[in-house]
């Protein structure tokens, strides 16, 4: 899927890891210049099926879908730092979440609460936008992002806009273009959680802490025509160490994903630019497998 997974699952069968960049980000990654940018996101992602540790989906008919509106503000400043641009960010995600079924026979129905606010996050980045490799464009950025327990969270719901826990994501991101008509974005994540002490208080799990995790999204694109790129785009997600349930590891709650499909984007000279893809998952163990569909749009101040 195209998608940050905005609900955490919160249950003994893993499903816990919070929202996150999944699929969202591809062309030009690295904002060109110093300005104010506003970006929103809608998504709408859909799924059939839950698979457990080893990929194999869960009886039961359990389904997910939703829809994702996404606002993010960014400020790159011209404050110099270690020979870069100093910057921040905040995103605020909305949501609607659908599910229905069970996960597996006599497992937990896949109820989903209704609000719609998710998790605040805000970051702080330094930017190099003047570089070259190979004698080519080279654009970079390191960041630190944080997100915070503001969403909307219910313990007796499986899926919530909200994770009601703190999560730290360091990442590195970088735009090559290596040739006139060619560039490629990459974004590389790890992730740490800390513990949701509010998980399953009556069925004597009261804390769930998330496994830390790395996970990238990729892309690469073609001119086709002036300022219109097509490009093929995805995510891969690795959970590195076991959830945590109550203080103890527990085995086979490491969470995979790889998605890919392909996208289009336009570059508006006046300022605005456009991304529409769609992502398919595979190779996915303990989440859900699915479709999404993403229609990106930045604007500079």
């Amino acid at each position: 899927m195209i998608t940050v997974a905005f609900f955490a699952a919160a249950q003994a069968r893993a499903y816990n890891e919070p929202a996150m960049n999944l699929g969202l980000t591809d062309i030009a990654d690295v904002v060109p210049s110093p300005g104010v940018y506003f970006k929103e996101y809608i998504q709408t992602y859909s799924s059939s099926y839950f698979n457990d540790r080893n990929g194999a989906r869960y009886t039961g008919n359990p389904n997910v879908s939703y829809t994702l509106s996404l606002s993010q503000l960014t400020w790159l400043t011209e404050q110099k730092v270690l020979g870069g641009n100093l910057g921040f960010l905040a995103i605020q995600p909305r949501i609607t979440l659908n599910g229905s079924g069970t996960l597996g026979a006599g497992g937990p129905d896949v109820t989903a609460n209704q609000g719609v606010y998710g998790d605040l996050l805000v970051g702080a980045m330094i930017q190099w936008y003047d570089n070259k490799l190979l004698g080519k464009p080279f654009m970079q950025r390191a960041e630190l992002d944080v997100t915070l327990p503001t969403g909307q969270y219910d313990p007796n719901d499986v899926l919530n806009p909200g994770a009601n826990i703190y999560t730290f994501e360091p990442y590195y991101a970088f735009c090559w273009k290596f040739a006139p008509q060619f560039s490629t974005s990459w974004r590389f994540y790890y992730t740490y959680n800390t513990a949701n002490t509010d998980a399953m208080t009556d069925s004597g799990i009261g804390k769930i802490q998330p496994g830390q995790a790395f996970h990238f999204n990729y892309e690469g694109d073609y001119e086709v025509y002036k300022n219109v790129r097509v490009m093929a785009s995805g995510y891969y997600l690795k959970q590195l160490t076991d959830d945590k349930i109550n203080g103890a590891a527990t085995d086979g709650t490491k969470e995979e994903v790889l998605g890919y499909g392909p996208g289009i984007a336009y570059n508006s000279p006046g300022g605005m630019s456009f991304a529409l893809k769609s992502q398919y998952e595979t190779d996915v163990k303990n989440r859900p497998q699915g479709v999404g569909v993403l229609l990106r749009t930045t604007y500079k101040f």
